[in-house]
């Protein structure tokens, strides 16, 4: 069992504010997802859409199989592009 202590020690060396939605460049998008694309070298302020992102990891992701911080951007932003675009 966790001492109080220890609880709060983990819970404080979490940063909660790269998990938030922040507008770039009109798309909502974590600052954790910007760092992995910045990663590589994609570029969310020249992005018009969740789908051009998309389009450019999937380019990444056919060349570098081994990217699962990038599949797990592109998992995240197919489902909020899904449920933000599609008529249902």
């Amino acid at each position: 069992m966790y001492k109080r202590e220890e609880i709060e020690a983990i819970a404080n060396s979490i940063d909660y504010s790269k998990k938030f939605l922040k507008n770039y460049n009109g798309l909502l998008i974590t600052e954790e997802q910007v760092e992995i694309l910045r990663r590589y070298d994609i570029d969310v302020e020249k992005c018009g859409s969740l789908t051009e992102i998309l389009y450019l990891i999937d380019e990444i992701l056919d060349s570098d199989s081994d990217a699962q911080d990038l599949e797990w951007v592109a998992d995240t932003l197919q489902e909020r592009n899904y449920y933000e675009n599609t008529n249902k």
